[in-house]
Parts: structure tokens; C-alpha cells; sequence
């Protein structure tokens, strides 16, 4: 099988798997607040994570984290979106609220222009207004029964497309597996 391929179904499992658990979160709606269920599924990958990097890294690299601040707001942004995320499913439906969310890549090309210094061509800039019509049709009909539980989702947005510029911000200065566990933690 062709390394793309590979790929593609890696990717394909990785959104069935995240879409799996989002709908098990949201039977949850109700018995846990949803800052709970974020902190335990961060915990959980914040010991297995910090036990794989100690063993292949060593405690040295756990404890060095480059560029600390940086560090410090992807985790933050993480957990903002997460939690932000949680709560709308538990609000609203769920094919609603991952809809708004594909602002996400709108938000990213706009913060990385301005804050990476990245460039967007015309193309990106017409596909990125598409896009935001596209959750404006979803969101709009919507915004006066959900309220303010429909700005859930764009938060969420807002956190994971700060979390990947700070991730493009300090990509290379530690391996994978480190940045993960920086996250996590």
C-alpha cells in the first residue's frame, strides 16, 4: 500500500475515532460537567504520554519544554476548545455544533497570516469566505432557538486554531511525542 493511502485511512480512522468519541461524550450530557470529562481525558493521556516520553526520552526533555509561554497557551487553547466543545453537544446537536466548528480553518489561515507571517493567496482567502457562508446557512437558522449555546462551537474553533499556530510557532524545537505530552499536561 502506497504511503498515501496509508494516510488517507490513518486520517479517515482518526476522524471515525474522534466522531465515535464525541457521541459517547455526549451521552454523558448531564452526568458530568464538561470540564470534567476534559480533565479526565487529559489526565489519562497526560500519564501515558509523560510515561512513553520518560522511557524513551528521559526526564530531561519532560521538564524542558521549549519556549514555555508558547507551551502554556497551546495547552490553554486546548482545553478551552475541548471543554467549549463538550459543552455544546450537551446543548445542542452534534452535527450542529462540529458544523460551526470548520471555522476552525478559517480562523487558523487568518491568525497564521498575521502571526506566522504566512501567506494566503487569493485562492485561500475565496475558499476561507465560501466556507464562512457555508456555517453562517448552518448557523443562522439555528442562532435564535440554540442563543448564546451556538457561540460554543466558534470558541472552540478559536481555541484549536490557536493551538495550531502556536503549534506551527514552535514546531521542530521538540519531538512529537514531548509536544504531545506539553499539551496534555
Amino acid at each position: 500500500m502506497r504511503a498515501e493511502s496509508r494516510g488517507l485511512l490513518f486520517t479517515l480512522a482518526g476522524f471515525v475515532m474522534l466522531s465515535l468519541g464525541d457521541a459517547v461524550i455526549k451521552t454523558m450530557s448531564g452526568s458530568w460537567p464538561p470540564s470534567a470529562i476534559a480533565a479526565l481525558r487529559y489526565v489519562f493521556a497526560a500519564c501515558g504520554l509523560v510515561v512513553i516520553l520518560l522511557a524513551r526520552e528521559g526526564p530531561r526533555q519532560l521538564f524542558n519544554p521549549p519556549r514555555l509561554g508558547i507551551q502554556l497557551l497551546r495547552g490553554l487553547s486546548a482545553s478551552v476548545a475541548t471543554i467549549s466543545f463538550f459543552a455544546a453537544i450537551f446543548l445542542m446537536p452534534q452535527a450542529e455544533a462540529a458544523s460551526i466548528t470548520f471555522t476552525c480553518p478559517m480562523l487558523t489561515a487568518v491568525f497564521a497570516a498575521l502571526f506566522l507571517r504566512e501567506p494566503a493567496g487569493r485562492a485561500t482567502w475565496w475558499a476561507m469566505l465560501a466556507a464562512f457562508c457555508g456555517v453562517l446557512i448552518v448557523l443562522r437558522p439555528n442562532f435564535a432557538d440554540l442563543g448564546m449555546a451556538a457561540l460554543l462551537p466558534l470558541l472552540t474553533a478559536l481555541g484549536m486554531s490557536i493551538l495550531l499556530v502556536c503549534n506551527r510557532a514552535v514546531a521542530g524545537q521538540a519531538s512529537s511525542l514531548a509536544m504531545q505530552a506539553y499539551v496534555a499536561l
